[in-house]
């Protein structure tokens, strides 16, 4: 398996838990995130704004992304 997987089940990765009671949703859940994503990306266009740089904080071991960013988002017109 490899560790890129969003699902799978690894002590790497305890996103669903790990072994035995390995969460048996983690499938389907990573799908429907896969397929939200895929649909964001198809129907907006995100512009970064000309001259902000993406400031991230890191807390422990995980990145926080900045709270008080601003993504400008427009939904695409139909084709």
């Amino acid at each position: 398996m490899t560790v890129a997987l969003q699902s799978g089940a690894t002590d790497l990765h305890l996103e669903f838990s790990y072994g035995k009671s390995a969460c048996p949703g983690r499938f389907f859940a990573a799908s429907e995130l896969k397929v939200s994503l895929a649909h964001n990306l198809m129907k907006y266009d995100f512009k970064v704004p000309e001259g902000v740089e993406a400031k991230h904080r890191m807390l422990g071991a995980s990145y926080y992304a900045d709270l008080v960013a601003t993504l400008p988002v427009r939904r695409r017109k139909n084709e």
